[in-house]
């Protein structure tokens, strides 16, 4: 009789153990290793076009972990291949594909010492068309200019193969479109630190920014911007008011919808970019 009372005490209190739930495992105790393969976190990945199916989820764009920090020494000697005098000489572009129309493509200067180095670097990938020499220059051109990302001098971004913060690849829509699932090959792309630029789109633009009367240039100074913009932390936005200038995070490359086309970030763009690195605005 005692061991039958003895047995039946046990099995009821395995039954016990059984039916009450265990404390989850915290991410700290699976990132402590637990024998299994966890999934690395998603890569940021942003495009300058519609999304799809894919990218429709709440969570669809993600900027950097961290908005992308700078190099803040000021005595770092990063190799610098752009000359930031104040240069006249005037690259010319079109204002479409194929017009032959030339558009002054002016370079205003940056003046101060920065307060926050950017390095980047430039590579070309897939079958592309653009000269590499002139894509190179004018790469340098739009991100060393006052107007961008520079926010006038206080930031400054220096060409550099030694361990760059940001690469801009001059892609084939091929190359982009195999990229990353999210990427189109009608389309600029970026994936972390990597923004590809869509060589046709550059040589072309696109057909609802060719509709708008938007010049190459122009275009131009858009596409590198934006995309830069997202590796600064910034996501989409859209048209403010009906005939102003369009911000250069709003996907110009789709649409402008009421506002015109527009290759520089806004004031309020900029603004937001020296409170995010603690930096003025100086031009």
């Amino acid at each position: 009789m005692q061991v039958r009372t003895v047995l039946a005490a046990l099995a009821a209190l395995l039954l016990l153990l059984a039916v009450v739930p265990q404390e989850p495992r915290s991410e700290h105790d699976l990132a402590a290793g637990d024998g299994q393969d966890h999934a690395s976190p998603a890569i940021a990945v942003d495009r300058d076009g519609p999304r799809n199916e894919i990218e429709a989820r709440p969570d669809d764009h993600v900027g950097p972990p961290d908005a992308a920090t700078p190099v803040t020494d000021h005595d770092d000697e990063a190799e610098d291949t752009e000359d930031t005098e104040h240069r006249e000489d005037g690259a010319s572009g079109t204002d479409g594909a194929g017009s032959g129309a030339e558009v002054e493509d002016d370079h205003v200067a940056t003046r101060g010492e920065p307060q926050a180095v950017y390095r980047y670097d430039v590579e070309f990938r897939g079958e592309v068309i653009t000269g590499t020499d002139d894509f190179s220059e004018t790469t340098a051109r739009i991100l060393t200019d006052a107007r961008g990302w520079t926010l006038g001098g206080s930031v400054a971004f220096q060409r550099s193969g030694d361990d760059p913060d940001f690469t801009v690849v001059l892609a084939s829509p091929d190359e982009i479109d195999a990229a990353h699932e999210v990427c189109s090959r009608d389309y600029s792309c970026r994936i972390d630190h990597e923004i590809l630029i869509n060589d046709r789109n550059w040589r072309e633009a696109t057909a609802a920014w060719r509709e708008v009367g938007g010049d190459l240039v122009t275009y131009r100074r858009y596409l590198l911007n934006h995309e830069v913009g997202h590796f600064l932390g910034f996501g989409h936005v859209d048209c403010g008011e009906d005939g102003e200038r369009a911000p250069v995070m709003q996907q110009q490359s789709v649409s402008t919808q009421e506002c015109e086309p527009n290759g520089w970030p806004l004031e309020w763009e900029r603004e937001e970019l020296a409170q995010q690195l603690d930096v003025t605005v100086t031009g």
